[in-house]
């Protein structure tokens, strides 16, 4: 080889030394800014894999995946290599139209920003509910769009667990405004199911009440939703039997979110065909008294607040249709009575007009009476008719009882004896009516105190046959007081001869008919004594006016009270 010259020798020494000098001067000007560029691009890299957001690289157009962060790892279940492989369209339900298509367009070349909800699509087949920044930016004339990708499911489970509370609190206020709408019952609880389906999701709901002809029968009353007939093959439920009449019969809800592993639900084949997956069914129980049953069936899960809420909307129900019930009972209670009134007082009016409201004429005799029920209508009567010329039937009569039973049969008593008194004296009248009367006042169970007479006006004589009546007073012009016998037995207690009695008048005589009731109500006043002592001078309309006064004002009479007088004025 040949040898180097010295001047060739020096030129490279001095070459050697004038790199040397530049690589000094370059480790020393600038070899320090590179560390520290490194260590900032190492710590930004260390910040973004960190994050809790999933960030991505992707490039324009087709939106493959350049670069990302180890949380996009952690949030998908794909490594970091497996994820350059792939596009955000494949990992996201990012549309391509839109924002998000005027971003990934070829033809953008300015920049851009989106934020946008979309759901990250995850190896294992599951999804996440995220909100998506999407921001468009060029490097060195090639164009991306940054993703930062943030796990949002708590904020949508708080959200809809909100939204859910708002929902039921509604649910809770239309079902309230719905039990005081004051429609019937059915048409209320059709707006009450209808009311739950829809703040529910339930595919089907329906109430049942249980029927006032058939307490161990549950009939649906509402149904909405997918099925919505009332008038199927479950309309009718036995309590007991089948899923929803053992809630009645157990008085407990039951609550199931997994229906295909319930053995209580028979019909799995449906539930499976239907895709069902849960059941709520609650007793409207009030007092310990189940009144209903309300059920749902849903094709996804119940959770707690819905369960919670149908708990309190099955009270709501329960008292609606309690206080329904109890406000239609006293309706019809409140018709009834008012039906009762009104036949009462087309009864008193009827039995009033039956009573003689003018006293007959008779030449030498005043005649008068008073009759008073307890009530609107009673069992007590008095009545006269001119028989023949001269003659005239008199009766007064009382019925076992009070009110409309016994006016009834008051007035089956008084046409019978009218009809009999025509052609026959008191005895045979009163033979025949009792043969007529007698399968009445066994049905009845009842009898009745009667006087019946025959009043000769022209001979002033009076025959008469008293069965059990016994009150009734001769008040002769002398102050002699005599009470009419013979007395018999009621007609209706058992069958009897019947004996007529005879008492003649004279002028100034007076005799007095009257029933227990007065006796009751002026609290067994000695009334013979009061008789002859005060009232046998004053005119018949005048005695019995006094009569009735001698009740006291305050006195409620408990029976009826009937006072005839007749009196000889010997004119």
């Amino acid at each position: 080889m040949r040898k180097r010259s010295e001047s060739e020798e020096t030129e490279k020494d001095l070459r050697d030394q004038l790199i040397g000098l530049g690589e000094a001067s370059l480790r020393k000007s600038y070899y320090p800014e590179l560390q520290k560029r490194l260590s900032e691009l190492e710590r930004f890299r260390a910040f973004l894999d960190y994050s809790n957001d999933a960030i991505f690289l992707v490039d324009v157009p087709a939106g493959r995946i350049v670069d990302c962060n180890d949380a996009a790892s952690r949030q998908t279940g794909w490594a970091g290599e497996e994820l350059l492989d792939k596009s955000i369209f494949d990992l996201t339900d990012l549309p391509h139209s839109g924002q998000t298509g005027a971003l990934f367009s070829e033809a953008k070349s300015e920049k851009g920003r989106a934020l946008i909800e979309a759901r990250l699509f995850r190896r294992d087949g599951s999804q996440i509910p995220t909100e998506m920044t999407l921001a468009r930016m060029r490097f060195e004339e090639t164009a991306y769009v940054l993703a930062v990708v943030r796990d949002i499911k708590l904020r949508k489970e708080a959200e809809e667990a909100l939204a859910e509370r708002v929902r039921m609190a509604e649910l809770g206020a239309e079902i309230g405004v719905a039990l005081t709408r004051g429609q019937g019952l059915r048409d209320t609880l059709q707006l009450c199911a209808e009311s739950i389906i829809r703040h529910t999701e339930a595919a089907f709901g329906r109430i049942w009440v249980v029927s006032k002809e058939n307490p161990e029968l549950l009939e649906l009353k509402a149904s909405a939703g997918e099925y919505c007939r009332i008038d199927g093959r479950h309309s009718r439920k036995k309590i007991g039997e089948w899923k929803i009449g053992k809630v009645a019969a157990e008085g407990k809800p039951h609550l199931t979110n997994s229906i295909a592993s319930d053995p209580d639900i028979v019909d799995q084949e449906w539930v499976r065909r239907e895709g069902m997956v849960s059941f709520a069914g609650y007793p409207l129980v009030i007092n310990d008294r189940t009144l209903g049953v309300v059920a749902l069936f849903s094709r996804k899960p119940m959770t707690e607040a819905v369960l919670s809420t149908l708990g309190s909307v099955a009270d709501e129900i329960a008292l609606g249709i309690d206080r329904y019930m109890a406000e239609k009972a006293l309706w019809e209670s409140e018709m009834s009575r008012l039906r009762m009134e009104t036949q009462l007082e087309l009864a008193a009016q009827i039995q009033s007009r039956m009573l003689p409201s003018v006293f007959p004429a008779v030449p030498g005799f005043e005649v008068a009476a008073r009759c008073i029920p307890a009530y609107q209508v009673g069992g007590d009567f008095y009545d006269w008719q001119e028989t023949r010329r001269g003659v005239f039937s008199v009766t007064l009569g009382d019925v076992m009882g009070k009110g409309m039973g016994a006016a009834m049969l008051m007035a089956t008593v008084r046409a019978s004896l009218r009809a009999t008194s025509l052609v026959h004296p008191p005895a045979e009248a009163l033979r025949q009516a009792e043969n007529s009367l007698r399968q009445d006042l066994y049905d009845s169970e009842s009898f009745v105190t009667l006087f019946h007479a025959q009043f000769d006006v022209l001979n002033r004589k009076l025959t008469y046959v008293d069965c059990g009546h016994g009150l009734v007073i001769m008040l002769h012009a002398d102050g002699v007081i005599k009470e009419l016998l013979p007395r018999g037995l009621p007609l209706g207690v058992l069958p009897q001869t019947f004996e007529e009695g005879s008492v003649s008048f004279t002028e100034g005589d007076t005799l007095v008919l009257f029933s227990d009731g007065l006796i009751d109500a002026i609290q067994h006043l000695e009334l013979d004594g009061a008789l002859s002592r005060q009232f046998w001078a004053h005119t018949a309309r005048d005695l019995v006016d006094r009569l009735v006064q001698v009740v006291p004002s305050s006195a409620t009479p408990d029976d009826d009270m009937t006072v005839v007088v007749i009196k000889c004025t010997g004119s």
